[in-house]
């Protein structure tokens, strides 16, 4: 992980080490497009997955940079962040992490009616959470592989579970990158999903894994009226489908997109034109009703 800022071409980006709890910051980017016209639209606010590395999203951000305002926010499990303290595990109750985004826009004084999110995986829960819960509210909502509840292995639940030493998790890293890699098929998203967990702060991990392993959401989702994509890929067998389906029943104003694959969403070429082939590459294909405050209008 590198200090300071991170330079893309065609924007400006700025770091912050923002306040968000007791004895918590959390480490912010942010990019504002160099063209004037690009620079006056309204804010995407970025929230990646759990434990996910900012390398693994750097080519779909280096082409977004340059279109619109980006706030890229690394969550208080990963190692961006700063504890003046120790770090326990009730600090990774699912209802934190959505005050800590409340925290952020704050800080900016942001419009949450303004704003358009993009997440994924953990990314996604979290912000479905907050909305669930009225904490943070929005102009639109793009989700990749959101879940409702994280399905671990049988043997890996014992094993979190269990009263070990963080020690010993550190040797189970590597177990870890295999079942992972294992479940997925595209080389970029496995050469991903193993730079992701190499780079773990293992005791904040296994902290977050252990508050939230039973974690079930509210569907109670009626009030969250703006528009809102669910993005899902067949050949994503790690996160599955079903939370998605479930979802785009619960959402008055969800969508459910196929997109080619997890890992083309990582990409510039996901910002280009939709498929010939009847997919969806990116979240152009939104219907038109959806448009200005819509998944579509993080593109324009």
């Amino acid at each position: 992980m590198w200090i300071g800022s991170r330079q893309l071409e065609g924007a400006t980006c700025e770091e912050f080490h923002i306040d968000v709890d007791d004895g918590i910051s959390l480490r912010v980017l942010r990019w504002t497009p160099i063209e004037t016209v690009a620079s006056k639209e309204e804010t995407v606010v970025v929230i990646p997955g759990w434990g996910s590395v900012f390398i693994g999203w750097e080519p779909l951000l280096a082409a977004w940079v340059k279109r619109r305002p980006i706030i890229y926010i690394e969550t208080r499990e990963k190692g961006g962040t700063h504890y003046n303290r120790k770090v326990r595990k009730s600090d990774f109750q699912m209802h934190k992490y959505g005050q800590d985004l409340l925290a952020v826009i704050e800080h900016f004084k942001l419009n949450p009616s303004k704003l358009d999110w993009f997440s994924a995986s953990m990314g996604s829960t979290i912000i479905l959470d907050a909305y669930q819960s009225q904490i943070l509210g929005a102009r639109s909502s793009l989700m990749l592989a959101p879940n409702i509840q994280f399905n671990f292995p049988w043997w890996s639940k014992i094993l979190i579970k269990l009263p070990l030493p963080i020690k010993s998790f550190e040797a189970l890293r590597f177990i870890a990158v295999k079942v992972v890699t294992g479940k997925v098929t595209e080389e970029g998203q496995k050469i991903r999903y193993q730079r992701t967990l190499m780079a773990q702060d293992i005791r904040r991990l296994v902290y977050s894994a252990r508050i939230n392993i039973d974690y079930e959401m509210n569907l109670e989702m009626g009030h969250v009226k703006f528009p809102i994509g669910l993005m899902t890929a067949k050949n994503d067998h790690l996160h599955g489908s079903e939370d998605v389906e479930k979802l785009g029943i619960a959402l008055p104003n969800g969508r459910i997109i196929e997109v080619l694959s997890n890992q083309h969403l990582h990409e510039a070429a996901s910002l280009r034109a939709p498929s010939t082939q009847g997919r969806v590459s990116c979240v152009t294909r939104l219907p038109h009703s959806m448009s200005l405050a819509s998944c579509a209008s993080f593109l324009e």
